[in-house]
């Protein structure tokens, strides 16, 4: 995810999946529900900017 551009939700599934290979064993429901209760997270920090579509993306400096 940068912020240079809206990051739909579908491609950061991708990209926990090419980090992560083993949430494929996970169930998807859960790990994706992970990685939506961390997006929330961030967007309620400021961190990180939605556009109601499902695309994502940093509102600052990248965050660890």
């Amino acid at each position: 995810m940068s912020e240079e551009r809206w990051t739909p939700l579908q491609e950061l599934y991708r990209i926990v999946e090419a980090e992560f290979p083993a949430v494929r064993s996970d169930l998807a429901s859960r790990w994706r529900r992970n990685v939506r209760n961390v997006l929330q997270h961030r967007r309620a920090r400021g961190d990180v900017l939605w556009d109601e579509q499902g695309g994502y993306k940093l509102s600052g400096p990248a965050v660890e």
